[in-house]
């Protein structure tokens, strides 16, 4: 028996409304993110700030996860958010120097793979210049969540239009 005669004898979930439902209810929800992360992203005002010198780092992945000095909290450094790896590199680079790292505490997370919860850091700054400001920052952040756009988009359109071919198809019977 071939595949196609298998394909043909089941009944596949994409194959029936719920196929389109799905398709449509997905890409609803990857528009949703990216409206709720661009909407989310903070004020510099909102941003709280502590200053220290980096007592251990953690790469994971794209992100960096680190402990500075002057405070029991503990820090992440997203990649999407440092697309040049400038912020990366001052966090690395910070063992002698003092670092001020500005974050928001209401965005903590607790991976996990490690202990705590971890605070994400927007800004970092070294003898008061900053390595990037939160405008390049917000950039890199929101080129990465247009991700959700790019495939949520298309998923509504198809989940729509597979679900009017149904329609249009009982009509018809």
């Amino acid at each position: 028996m071939n595949l196609r005669a298998i394909w043909n004898r089941t009944n596949h979930w994409a194959e029936r409304p719920l196929g389109a439902i799905v398709f449509l209810v997905c890409g609803l929800g990857l528009i949703a993110f990216y409206f709720v992360a661009e909407t989310t992203f903070p004020m510099e005002n909102e941003l709280e700030s502590t200053s220290g010198r980096v007592l251990w780092t953690k790469k994971h992945k794209s992100s960096l996860y680190f402990r500075i000095s002057s405070t029991p909290s503990q820090f992440v450094l997203y990649g999407k958010g440092d697309a040049e790896g400038k912020l990366a590199r001052a966090v690395l680079s910070a063992a002698t120097n003092e670092l001020t790292v500005r974050f928001l505490r209401s965005h903590g997370a607790e991976p996990v793979f490690l202990d705590g919860i971890y605070y994400p850091v927007y800004l970092i700054s070294q003898g008061g210049s900053e390595f990037a400001t939160l405008e390049e920052v917000h950039a890199a952040y929101s080129k990465d969540n247009q991700l959700g756009l790019v495939i949520g988009i298309p998923f509504v359109i198809l989940g729509i239009a597979r679900l009017i071919w149904f329609a249009r198809r009982r009509n018809d019977a």
